[in-house]
């Protein structure tokens, strides 16, 4: 004999539980993927930095060296600027980034690399700037380095997700030259 209080919309008391605990399941499982995803682009923000300054450091230690990196990063990226803040640059559109730069974070001489997110996207914590070492910004064309120089390109193309930096030294430079 069943009692009028043990059911709900027809149903059992263990079939409403079980149906709690899936959806409960599903939930979770959309979190953690969604974390993880994250933790993916994380990642590939980390190996460019390391990937990147391994780079710098083999072309500092050649006498003479002049090739392209190839910038991959993560979709949430937009643009990827390179030097100090100190600096002022004349560049219409990297004055604007430039400026929400030192809003954001105020004048900042240690940075050299700084990631730019989409619209409501964010960066992983501490990822967004990172400090090179043998490094100098350089002028437009690649000539005449300038170790106060402030530029910004965009991250990707929108059909390959890749951009390319030129690095070049030479044998009469101490550091190796950053230009687009």
């Amino acid at each position: 004999m069943k009692k009028k209080g043990q059911e709900i919309f027809g149903m059992s008391f263990s079939v409403i539980f079980s149906v709690l605990i899936i959806i409960a399941i599903i939930g979770v499982a959309v979190y953690a993927i969604t974390h993880f995803l994250s933790l993916n682009n994380c990642a590939q923000i980390g190996m460019f930095y390391d990937d990147f300054q391994s780079e710098i450091t083999q072309a500092w230690k050649d006498e003479i060296y002049e090739d392209t990196f190839v910038v991959k990063l993560p979709k949430e990226v937009e643009t990827i600027c390179f030097g100090t803040l100190s600096q002022q640059t004349t560049f219409a559109p990297d004055i604007s980034i430039q400026n929400e730069l030192i809003a954001k974070s105020g004048s900042s001489e240690d940075a050299y690399v700084f990631l730019i997110p989409k619209k409501d996207k964010e960066i992983c914590e501490g990822l967004s700037r990172l400090k090179l070492q043998h490094a100098q910004a350089s002028a437009e064309d690649g000539s005449s380095p300038d170790p106060d120089k402030f530029f910004c390109k965009p991250a990707a193309d929108l059909s390959t997700q890749e951009k390319t930096i030129q690095l070049k030294i030479s044998s009469t430079e101490s550091l190796v030259s950053i230009s687009k």
